[in-house]
């Protein structure tokens, strides 16, 4: 387990089972079923509000910032990300991502669209 974090029903667990494998999971608090979950490694990842952010790499070593709905797993949108990317926060308008040379990206939070 890489990370785990929970919100008022749900539990969400980032496995891990290589260097590029593993598997993003979201168990149900009531009866410790899965609601849903993503194939792949996730980095990191941030519940806010209804949503969850997640950084995941796929299997051509490629990483995206994954919006999803904190209670189904239906991804609103995705955005590639170097992996130099260091940290990011959110906000209701705004998601920043800061990268380990100092760049910085601002993503619209609602669409994922690239801010100017």
């Amino acid at each position: 387990i890489l990370d785990m974090a929970e919100d008022r029903d749900k539990i969400f667990i980032s496995i891990e089972s290589d260097e590029k494998s593993g598997q993003f999971i979201v168990l149900n608090k009531k009866d410790g079923l899965t609601s849903w979950f993503i194939p792949g490694k996730s980095y990191m990842f941030r519940i806010f509000l209804n949503s969850v952010y997640i950084i995941f790499v796929d299997g051509d070593n490629n990483f995206f910032l994954i919006k999803a709905d904190s209670e189904d797993g239906r991804k609103f949108w995705h955005h590639p990300v170097n992996e130099g990317l260091s940290a990011y926060t959110i906000n209701k308008d705004v998601v920043t991502l800061k990268y380990i040379d100092g760049s910085t990206e601002s993503l619209n939070s609602s669409t994922g669209d690239p801010l100017m």
